[in-house]
């Protein structure tokens, strides 16, 4: 019985730490009304409330008027808040900070180096997509416990930042990327129909401003939290020892690196790999064929006692 019931309280114990992970990284609430509400909500619809977002706790929340102008009462917050700067801007924020702190914008707002100029029509709605997109990776990146620091003001050596730009008429385009930790992104790519041709072009599967803002900021963490770490060697030892194929490669299709398998696959060392064109037949079908029968004679292909497995490549073609 005493086991039985261990059991149960671990059960119970662990059922409750996962739906905290659930809540931290949902995107509906429900009003005080009972009303189903929704991450980019600023007003509930059913009781007229006005909504805001709480990031250090992942609730979105009914808010009222506070005892002083300006500030506010969140449902389940004990100190005064204060509306984020970018609320009533194309940005249309909702999010919440607390009244007395001195930034006038939220934890995610406050990450802007460079906007878009607001006066062209275009750059505002293409400016509070990207808002509404960045919002959604932020709120990701505190429900994961990452640090999340303004670069402009508050952590200049390591913190994170953002350049909206949009491309000139006459000028070089803007080049969406990351390099010590500033994130640029053209704001062209908030417009559906310019993505879509773009990721066409690029025959790429798929295309959001989203997934940018997700790549873009996995080199900020990686830079700040993995490299020249021990924990560079635990990835170096994925890479090597996976059981698929990995390659390396530029948007030439040169190759830069390859790990085991693929050495296997084609029959040649890594050596012999690097440098070589995997779009141009430098990689020859006959070195295919000859890593393929390496493959059968190693084993790595069979499943049981003269039965094999069919192998698949594929490519994914990464922005940098």
């Amino acid at each position: 019985m005493a086991s039985l019931l261990e059991t149960l309280g671990e059960l119970i114990g662990s059922n409750r730490k996962y739906r905290e992970v659930a809540r931290r990284h949902s995107r509906t609430f429900v009003c005080r009304c009972g009303t189903h509400i929704f991450f980019r909500n600023s007003l509930c619809l059913h009781c007229q409330a006005t909504l805001g977002y709480i990031p250090g706790e992942g609730r979105m929340v009914a808010i009222d008027p506070g005892p002083q102008s300006g500030t506010w009462v969140a449902e389940g917050v004990r100190s005064p808040q204060k509306c984020c700067g970018n609320r009533d801007t194309p940005a249309r924020c909702n999010w919440m900070l607390a009244a007395d702190d001195p930034n006038p914008r939220c934890i995610a707002c406050r990450l802007n180096r460079t906007i878009p100029n607001l006066d062209d029509a275009d750059n505002a709605r293409y400016w509070g997509l990207i808002e509404l997109a960045k919002r959604r990776l932020v709120s990701e990146l505190l429900a994961l416990g990452l640090p999340v620091k303004s670069k402009v003001d508050e952590d200049p050596q390591r913190g994170l930042m953002f350049d909206f730009l949009r491309s000139p008429a006459e000028g070089p385009p803007v080049m969406t990327g990351h390099a010590g930790g500033l994130i640029t992104l053209n704001v062209e790519e908030a417009d559906d129909s310019a993505r879509e041709k773009i990721r066409f072009e690029m025959h790429e599967p798929y295309r959001t401003l989203l997934g940018h803002l997700r790549h873009e900021v996995g080199h900020y963490y990686w830079d700040r939290l993995i490299a020249d770490t021990s924990w560079l060697e635990r990835f170096r030892d994925l890479f090597e020892n996976s059981p698929d194929a990995i390659f390396v490669e530029d948007m030439d299709g040169t190759v830069l690196d390859a790990n085991f398998t693929a050495c296997v696959l084609h029959g040649m060392t890594r050596d012999q790999l690097i440098g070589k064109n995997a779009d141009a037949s430098e990689i020859t079908a006959s070195a295919r064929r000859n890593g393929m029968r390496n493959l059968r004679e190693d084993g790595w292909l069979k499943v049981a006692a003269g039965v094999t497995t069919a192998a698949e490549v594929v490519r994914v073609t990464q922005e940098f």
